[in-house]
């Protein structure tokens, strides 16, 4: 059986249509899952009294150290510059290396710098135009 991924929806479903005895195969035939996940979905349920929703995906971002953070506000202010020269800067003076995404993740939270929508900018309209003009 094909494992999917279920939204909050589907599990408040399920806990609804547990509670009023709809067996528990059905239930993981009608959503493509398999019988243990109903399962757990239930008594996770019957722990807390309330929905398991499943957590964000992905790995959480990491506490910037209060250092970091001032010398890469000090070390902007003094050239200047974006988050990739002020990485390559900041390794040449201070001999410490700090990510450009870091520095642009500290930079954004103190209003210095514009999130970059550079994907979206630009329209790729005009150039397929010209390269599809058969």
């Amino acid at each position: 059986m094909a494992v999917s991924k279920l939204s909050d929806r589907d599990i408040r479903s399920i806990t609804r249509q547990w509670k009023r005895g709809r067996p528990i195969r059905d239930l993981a035939d009608y959503h493509h899952v398999s019988r243990q996940r109903i399962y757990q979905i239930i008594a996770a349920y019957r722990q807390t009294g309330l929905y398991p929703y499943p957590q964000a995906p992905g790995r959480k971002p990491a506490q910037i150290p209060h250092e970091t953070e001032t010398l890469v506000l000090a070390a902007q202010d003094q050239y200047s510059l974006g988050p990739t020269h002020l990485e390559k800067k900041i390794e040449e003076e201070y001999r410490m290396h700090i990510p450009h995404n870091t520095i642009y993740r500290i930079l954004l939270e103190h209003g210095r710098v514009e999130v970059c929508n550079y994907f979206f900018s630009f329209s790729l309209a005009p150039r397929m135009s010209r390269a599809f003009a058969w």
